[in-house]
């Protein structure tokens, strides 16, 4: 019978072994860095036109997920370390490696009329979010454009 001490040690050592793809963190680190060294060029500037070779199965949603799931470990100790990252900031971050490692992922940008705004604030408020494939994801604010377009892709 497994006691509460025995099931922590191995949950810790499950969740050890799935983090253990150093080339996975390495892209991820590489991709954060030059997101934020090209920030004031847009979106274009960072985010590959078109995905990369699939390093996986294209179905293969654990390997998504882990995709997702290794961004948002950096992208945490980013915050942890005091870095104030916006929507845009770890889309940009989360869509540019999911499609480095082949997978069809776009950076969604919406806006909607702010009305509570104070008289010297914006009106508007925007928000950036990442959708893979077909996915779509409910959200308060109206669709406005997608990057990279069906066009582009």
């Amino acid at each position: 019978m497994a006691t509460p001490v025995h099931r922590t040690i191995v949950s810790f050592l499950r969740k050890l072994r799935y983090y253990l793809d150093a080339a996975l963190h390495m892209r991820i680190v590489i991709d954060m860095a030059i997101v934020a060294l090209h920030r004031g060029k847009g979106y274009h500037a960072v985010i590959p036109a078109s995905a990369g070779p699939p390093r996986r199965n294209e179905n293969d949603t654990s390997y998504l997920l882990r995709v997702r799931r290794y961004c948002g470990l950096w992208l945490s100790i980013r915050k942890r370390l005091g870095f104030r990252d916006g929507c845009f900031f770890r889309s940009a971050v989360t869509c540019r490696a999911l499609r480095r490692a082949g997978i069809d992922a776009r950076l969604n940008f919406g806006t909607m009329k702010n009305d509570e705004a104070e008289e010297n604030d914006w009106h508007f408020t925007g928000h950036c979010w990442v959708s893979c494939g077909s996915d779509t994801i409910e959200t308060a604010y109206p669709f406005v454009i997608q990057y990279p377009s069906e066009g582009t892709a």
